[in-house]
C-alpha cells in the first residue's frame, strides 16, 4: 500500500491504469503475443504470479523513482516479455533442435 497525499493506492490497482490508446495497444499486444507462450511454458498459476508480481514490482519501482503519480499498465506486460526471454534463453538448445527437425520434415502434400 502506497500513500500519496491523502489517498491510499494499493500495489495492484495501477496495473490496470493506462494513459491512452497507444498504452493500451502495447499492453494488449504484449499480453496476446507473449501471454499464451508464457502460460504454456510456465503454467497458469506461475503465469498469474508473473503478471501480478510484475505489475506490483513495476509500480513499486515507479514509486521509488518519482514522486508524481504514474500509471502502471505496462509493468505486467514487460514482466511477461521478460519471462518469455528467460524461457527462450534457458531452452535454446531444444528450440534450435525443434526448428531443425521441423525444417527437415517432408511436406504433407506430395510433389509431382
Amino acid at each position: 500500500m502506497v500513500e500519496t497525499g491523502h489517498t491510499h493506492v494499493s500495489g495492484t490497482r495501477p496495473t490496470n491504469w493506462h494513459s491512452g490508446i497507444p498504452h493500451v495497444a502495447l499492453s494488449s499486444w504484449a499480453l496476446l503475443t507473449f501471454g499464451p507462450k508464457v502460460c504454456r511454458d510456465y503454467g497458469l498459476i506461475t503465469f498469474c504470479l508473473i503478471y501480478i508480481l510484475g505489475g506490483v514490482s513495476g509500480n513499486f519501482m515507479s514509486f521509488l523513482h518519482t514522486p508524481d503519480p504514474t500509471v502502471g499498465g505496462t509493468g505486467p506486460a514487460f514482466a511477461l516479455i521478460g519471462a518469455w526471454l528467460v524461457d527462450q534463453n534457458q531452452n535454446k538448445e531444444m528450440i534450435i533442435y525443434n526448428d531443425i527437425s521441423i525444417s527437415q520434415q517432408r511436406p504433407l502434400v506430395p510433389r509431382n
